[in-house]
């Protein structure tokens, strides 16, 4: 008997629930910071005066809430463009467009919301030490909202922190941009010392002169002939008026009278 098949859970499936999650904990936050307000009573002799205080009366706090409010933005952002990509297929973003904005905006957003529950965390610390020395006692509801909201902005930071680490790993899924032989020219980093006849006449695989379809041998090698030139053979090749080689043959001969000239080839016979 055959074992039962099993079941993977895909990776865009993942990182939609936790795009969701973080939606639901900011906008959870959103609500418990904007609705965070105590009154506060005060005597002045045999006078008593209620002052009612906003969460916007602290200024740490309303940095908070702009951390809140860029999450927000990105993370519907996130959960519209990941419903796209299962329901066709396809992304909404062409080519590696999608998986850079995936890893910058996952790293900036976590970065946001990571200092946004540190400030809120610190600031209410602080405050909530103040009013315990003063003796006021009206703000404990006011300041434990303000460590609730806190406190959900740190579940929305781990969130962004872990669809960072699968952002990162997407990444290497990027379309390789250069043709097949210039990459895997950069890629070696011990090439085969080049001689001069290496350079006049290339050897091309049935691959590598096939990057475009209908574009004979000896245009490619054109083409690809300047990533193999550094320094004063790449300056030189730069200094030729536009249009003064239009064919191999001409690069070729021009190559090797400018850097292999017939004198000096007599001359090295001769010794």
């Amino acid at each position: 008997m055959a074992p039962p098949p099993t079941s993977t859970i895909s990776p865009i499936i993942i990182t939609l629930v936790l795009k969701i999650l973080m939606l639901v904990l900011l906008l959870a936050s959103l609500v418990v910071l904007a609705t965070d307000t105590a009154t506060l009573s005060l005597s002045f002799y045999t006078t008593f005066v209620e002052s009612k205080i906003h969460f916007d009366d602290v200024y740490t706090y309303r940095y908070v809430l702009a951390s809140i409010i860029m999450g927000l933005v990105y993370s519907v952002l996130q959960t519209a463009l990941s419903l796209y990509h299962i329901a066709t297929g396809k992304r909404l973003i062409i080519g590696d467009g999608a998986f850079l904005v995936d890893f910058y905006g996952d790293k900036v957003i976590s970065y946001v919301l990571a200092t946004g529950s540190a400030a809120g965390f610190g600031a209410t610390k602080d405050l909530k030490a103040l009013a315990d020395v003063t003796n006021v006692d009206d703000l404990d509801d006011y300041f434990d909202k303000a460590y609730a909201s806190a406190s959900l902005l740190l579940f929305a930071f781990i969130c962004a922190a872990i669809l960072s680490v699968f952002s990162s790993y997407a990444l290497p899924k990027m379309n390789n941009q250069l043709p097949p032989i210039v990459a895997a020219t950069l890629a070696n980093p011990n090439p085969v010392p080049r001689t001069i006849y290496d350079y006049s006449k290339p050897t091309l695989t049935r691959a590598e002169s096939s990057v475009i379809n209908g574009v004979s041998e000896d245009a490619v090698r054109q083409r690809l002939f300047p990533f193999s030139l550094r320094n004063k053979a790449k300056q030189w090749l730069n200094s030729l008026p536009r249009g003064f080689i239009t064919t191999w043959d001409q690069m070729t001969e021009k190559f090797l009278l400018k850097y292999s000239p017939p004198d000096k080839i007599t001359m090295l016979r001769t010794y």
